[in-house]
């Protein structure tokens, strides 16, 4: 980037006459439809937005929200936002009430009926405003341009506040990093209220003047190789995804061979731990596709970082442990130390949440706590794990305190009766989560079982691994009543447990088991799959869940619903769903709840 642009605000990179007004910023929703639009025109529609936020008496500071799932309306309201000097506050719809308390928000802008107690106007309305804009937006780098939750459900997330000195160091310090420049072109398809997406994958193609697409998430999640397919239609040069998301898109079959990817330089793994058997797997599938030595790489970061801020030279010669892989190289303005877990430094980090009138305890002296564990040698950091109590699956951050709370308020289990702990699972690449609640507090173990895992699936997009039943004063505490988490986790491995037992199937069913199990190692890529594996506990994630359940609808005539899969997660217990009588003679109820006898 160019040095007389380092004093800039992000507006001026908006309002910037020039040939680049030309490009395009194309949207593709979630049924493949196009909608294009150029930088032109979106200047325009955003003057419009924000002459009329001003005219509803929208001033510097106060907070917009905005539930709007229209990609390229989400866009002009955020810039309006910018313009005016407002904080814009992206939010999902299962969010926004909580939201809306948490910030305080002096507008929502959505396509509802309004029904929160909040000023609320359509998109619509926006785009009734003048093209005027003979005005310059009142902007210092200590401002907030946005909020941002660190999770995407309504718990007790944080709201990270992203000013403009954080994102313009962000910005400047990964275009230098991966020396990008207005020629390159962008693909992002993950949520917009994602910290990556919206700071790398939008406002810094705007900031270099560069052609950007976004992608609805059910899109490319129904048909993973959709992904390839638009990287190489649109010519991309940098894409990013979690780690889950490389696993089935090399999983794929051959049906999608005739991609070009010679255009990529930077297709970047973040969100999660990267692992090396799905790099492995994407790299040796797309190779003969054109993608190129070094293309594939491991970033990392977190909201409070305004996102990526660690990048890996390629992939092969990252630090693994044992299947995952760790990051690399800073990017300038970044100072990273160890004690214990990673402390982060810089323009680009944040200094405190929202509604946190003192500094937290994740902030010291300038320097915030991570709680990911790693070593820094030389100019080098490897993320080697984490210490906090952060579960990270399928994309998404959750708080054990926070997902607790979230099931204590929807099921009946008293509050401070179920007790979360995670670990992060170095082979598979993701995070094993095990909760633990006190068995006189249950009414039926096997229903709760079943209801955890539906309010799990519904709200946070995953389930656990081990639900285990034990008594309350067999939960370790220290002297002040706080839970030793760690040590509650070490009875996973140690306790003896009571299974409720299996019964044998008949052999009339022999045939249906072994066609459920093909089906399950094709969508799995995985071989033996048995009768009573946990579809999670062996690699099976929400996004390939639509896959099995068109496979079963071929198969066998029936078309279940997702949330099937979580109520029932093994081959045993689907097929008891499908045909009842087969339920009589094999379905085990409690497939992953133990009882403790300590």
């Amino acid at each position: 980037m160019e040095e007389r642009y380092c004093d800039w605000t992000l507006s001026n990179y908006l309002l910037e006459d020039g040939q680049w007004l030309d490009r395009r910023l194309i949207c593709i929703d979630d049924q493949g439809q196009v909608t294009s639009q150029s930088y032109r025109e979106l200047r325009t529609r955003v003057i419009k937005a924000a002459n009329v936020l001003r005219s509803l008496g929208i001033k510097k500071g106060d907070r917009v929200c905005i539930s709007l799932e229209d990609y390229s309306e989400f866009f002009i309201v955020l810039w309006g936002c910018i313009l005016t000097g407002a904080i814009a506050v992206p939010t999902a719809k299962a969010d926004t009430e909580q939201i809306l308390r948490d910030v305080s928000a002096a507008l929502l802008v959505e396509h509802g009926d309004g029904k929160y107690e909040v000023a609320h106007v359509s998109f619509a309305m926006l785009q009734n405003g003048t093209a005027d804009h003979d005005w310059e937006t009142d902007m210092h780098a200590e401002d907030v341009i946005a909020i941002l939750f660190t999770s995407g459900s309504t718990g007790k997330s944080k709201g990270v506040q992203l000013t403009a000195g954080n994102l313009l160091a962000n910005i400047r310090g990964n275009i230098q990093t991966l020396q990008l420049g207005e020629e390159d072109k962008f693909l992002n398809w993950l949520p917009l209220n994602h910290c990556t997406a919206f700071v790398q994958f939008h406002l810094m193609p705007v900031c270099l003047h560069a052609e950007q697409v976004h992608i609805a998430v059910d899109y490319i999640l129904k048909q993973p190789y959709r992904w390839a397919d638009l990287m190489s239609k649109w010519k991309t040069t940098i894409s990013w995804a979690p780690n889950f998301a490389f696993k089935m898109a090399g999983a794929e079959d051959d049906r999608k061979t005739s991609v070009d990817l010679s255009a990529l330089r930077h297709l970047i793994s973040a969100g999660e731990m990267a692992t090396f058997s799905a790099f492995d797997t994407f790299e040796q599938k797309y190779k003969p596709c054109g993608l190129k030595e070094k293309v594939l790489s491991v970033s990392w970061g977190m909201t409070e970082t305004c996102g990526m801020i660690l990048h890996s030279d390629g992939w092969r010669d990252n630090v693994r442990v044992k299947n995952t892989i760790s990051s690399g190289k800073t990017i300038p303005g970044i100072t990273i130390r160890e004690e214990g877990e990673l402390f982060v430094n810089g323009d680009a980090v944040v200094r405190n949440y929202l509604n946190v009138e003192k500094i937290t305890e994740d902030f010291y002296d300038g320097w915030l706590r991570t709680g990911d564990c790693g070593t820094v040698c030389g100019d080098v950091v490897s993320i080697t794990g984490r210490k906090k109590d952060i579960i990270i699956k399928n994309g998404r951050n959750v708080s054990c305190v926070e997902l607790e709370e979230g099931i204590s308020q929807r099921c009946r289990i008293p509050l401070g009766f179920l007790i979360c702990t995670v670990e992060p699972d170095l082979e598979r690449g993701t995070d094993r989560v095990y909760l633990f609640t006190d068995e006189t507090k249950v009414w039926d173990k096997e229903k709760i079982q079943v209801e955890i895992g539906r309010i799990m699936a519904e709200n946070y997009g995953f389930t656990f691994d081990s639900l285990m039943f034990i008594r309350e004063s067999n939960i370790p505490k220290t002297a002040i009543g706080k839970i030793k988490r760690n040590q509650l986790k070490k009875m996973v491995w140690t306790a003896p447990k009571k299974n409720v037992e299996k019964r044998e199937s008949s052999r009339k069913n022999q045939n249906d088991i072994c066609e459920m199990i093909s089906l399950w190692e094709n969508v799995l890529k995985l071989q033996p799959v048995h009768a009573d594996d946990n579809f999670f506990r062996i690699g099976g994630t929400s996004a390939m869940i639509p896959f099995l359940l068109d496979e079963i609808e071929k198969k066998f005539g029936c078309r279940l619903k997702i949330s099937d899969i979580f109520l029932a997660p093994t081959v045993s217990e689907l097929l008891a769903i499908l045909e009842p009588n087969y339920a009589c003679s094999h379905l085990s109820k409690t497939n992953n709840a133990y009882i403790f006898d300590i």
